[in-house]
Formats: C-alpha cells, structure tokens, sequence
C-alpha cells in the first residue's frame, strides 16, 4: 500500500501559514520536501518503519533545520537490499551541491551501466533504485563520483 499526501489545488489549507515554510522531512533518507511547492508526496510502501518529520517556521527556522541534518562529509552507503533481484537502492550523501555520476561494472571491470551520468544534485541525503533485471546473477561494483570525491561498493545479484 501507498500512502499519498495530497495538498488540495493551489495549497489550499496552507493559507493560514502564509508567514511561514512547511516542509515534510523523510528521516531515512534525510530528504526534505516543500509542501507550499509541491501539490503532492508520494510515501511508497515497504517492509521498513517510516518515520516523517513536520517543520513548520519562518525561513530563518526552516533554513537552520536544513543546516543542521545536512551531511558534513561525502557518503557512499551500501545498496539495500544486498543482494537483490532485481532492484536495489543505493543512497549517497552530498555536502555540497554538484555533479553526480554512478556507473555500474561487471566483476571483470567491465562498465555495465551508467546508473546516473553526471546530473547536478543538491547538498544532501539521495536514493536511487537500480534494476538489474537485464543483469545474470554475480558480484557487481557501483562506483560514485562527485567532484574529487571517489568510492566504490560491492553488490549481488541473485536470480
């Protein structure tokens, strides 16, 4: 099941924080979202505990809200699930906005899939799911690269 929070057309409801910014934050992967911008946050279903946290405040609030969970250094986590068949998540952290690159290669060193090729990301907590279906079971390597930050992980696939 999934749950979906709908903002009525044009926010309405949100009038009476018009002073103020309203942003959702999905503590797993530390991802705000403006719910005065966005008419609609989809929460996708899962085995794993949830957890949102509401922020309601001026923009001096909001902004030090933000400063203070945003990553300090740049973090390549390890895929969930692993292994996997066929799609995993790779989540990565970023304290500073730039260009992203994840490239997946075979055991042999072989690049198998450009996962993401070089799309700008702001600072932060991000996930991307990969589908391997295409992919014979195996050991796989992801690799991330941001500016001069470098680093790989292992995976498995498994039919």
């Amino acid at each position: 099941m999934n749950l979906l929070i709908y903002l009525e057309p044009n926010n309405e409801g949100l009038e009476q924080f018009s002073n103020n910014e309203v942003y959702l934050l999905d503590k797993r992967i530390m991802k705000f979202y403006n719910l005065k911008k966005g008419n609609n946050v989809e929460i996708k279903s899962s085995s794993e505990t949830k957890e949102y946290i509401l922020f309601i405040g001026d923009e001096k609030y909001i902004s030090e809200k933000k400063k203070n969970l945003l990553p300090r250094d740049y973090v390549l986590y390890q895929n969930y699930p692993n292994p996997f068949n066929p799609t995993t998540k790779i989540m990565f952290a970023l304290p500073q906005p730039g260009k992203v690159s994840i490239k997946i290669y075979n055991i042999l060193g072989e690049n198998v899939t450009d996962l993401i090729k070089n799309r700008f990301y702001e600072e932060g907590y991000h996930e991307v799911e990969f589908n391997g279906k295409r992919l014979s079971s195996g050991v796989y390597i992801y690799r991330l690269t941001s500016g001069e930050y470098s680093s790989s992980k292992k995976m498995l696939m498994l039919k």
